[in-house]
């Protein structure tokens, strides 16, 4: 956020930034100063804006280049595409990878324990667990 303050009959413009509040420059004019303290706004919210991170990618589009860049045998990213279709998809193909957190995959485990055998399950997990990033247990 920048500011004008008036110091004897100039104004300057001044801002805050990393927790320093710093002068950017000194005016005659009370107008002048305003419309640079409007472009420093302006400048800081763009700045902002490049920095934000976007939101994350569904996790059937994430899925579309994650699959382009692994390097797997062809049975491995045929029984992968096979668990993806089946099982990890129709649950969470439209949920944001920001959004599918230990709760959700706590759940989507507990469904699959009840038709599933032990060692498809960890399957299916391991592969969510990779297409994700994060180490779910």
């Amino acid at each position: 956020m920048a500011w004008v303050e008036q110091v004897g009959y100039q104004f300057r413009v001044r801002f805050r930034d990393n927790g320093q509040i710093i002068t950017d420059s000194t005016h005659a004019d009370g107008h002048a100063a305003k419309q640079r303290c409007q472009g420093l706004e302006a400048s800081q919210q763009r700045r902002r804006r490049l920095y934000e991170p976007a939101p994350a990618p569904k996790l059937s589009d994430w899925v579309k280049v994650w699959s382009a860049h692994r390097l797997v045998s062809l049975a491995a990213a045929k029984r992968d595409e096979s668990l993806l279709r089946v099982h990890i998809l129709p649950r969470f193909g439209r949920w944001r990878l920001s959004a599918i957190d230990l709760l959700a995959v706590q759940a989507f485990v507990n469904d699959l324990r009840q038709d599933l055998a032990y060692e498809s399950v960890r399957s299916i997990l391991l592969l969510l667990r990779g297409l994700s990033g994060r180490g779910y247990p």
